[in-house]
């Protein structure tokens, strides 16, 4: 049976990750303000890149393990980073093509 912790440890783990103070994200945001933050309309930052990851984790895990025990778990970044939703799917749900 899967473990609702398991994935909400990893969850807190690449989250974590994506706001540790690193020697690239100084430089990013030094960079980024040294040229008025245009430079952040062009490339992507080290935390936008990692807050990508929860949702292939997410949709992974759901298609593997929680769909078919009829669970659903939505993205945090769809909530603003407050709520980890669970919604349990019920049999007419079930049918229609999510």
């Amino acid at each position: 049976m899967a473990r609702p912790l398991g994935t909400i440890d990893k969850l807190n783990t690449i989250y974590s990750e994506a706001e540790q103070l690193t020697c690239s994200s100084f430089c990013e945001g030094c960079f980024a303000c040294l040229t008025f933050y245009i430079f952040l309309c062009c490339m992507r930052t080290h935390y936008e890149k990692k807050t990508k990851e929860p949702a292939a984790y997410l949709e992974q895990r759901n298609r593997e393990v929680y769909r078919p025990r009829g669970i659903l778990v939505i993205d945090l970044m769809l909530r603003g980073l407050r709520v980890l939703e669970f919604i349990l799917l019920n049999t007419a749900v079930n049918s229609v093509t999510l």
